[in-house]
């Protein structure tokens, strides 16, 4: 697989890094991969790369692959408040 994805805050979204292969979804959209996988095929049609009717593939014809997003850790001060 050539492409890579990655999640940005919206502010930072830049979809397609062309010196780097990287596609950019809103971090809203990493909650299922449903949603990413349709954020993903959707850049990849914009950038003329043909997709099957389930997945992505990537120009090189792999299947592009979605790593779980390692959700980022409470702070300290929110787990003595709200309870681990």
């Amino acid at each position: 697989m050539c492409i890579r994805v990655r999640f940005a805050p919206r502010d930072q979204l830049e979809p397609w890094d062309a010196e780097q292969q990287i596609i950019a979804i809103p971090d809203e959209l990493s909650a299922t991969t449903l949603y990413t996988l349709r954020a993903v095929r959707a850049v990849l049609r914009q950038l003329g790369i043909d997709q099957e009717p389930f997945g992505a593939r990537c120009w090189c014809g792999d299947e592009i692959e979605l790593f779980p997003a390692i959700p980022q850790q409470r702070r300290s001060d929110e787990v003595i408040h709200l309870g681990a």
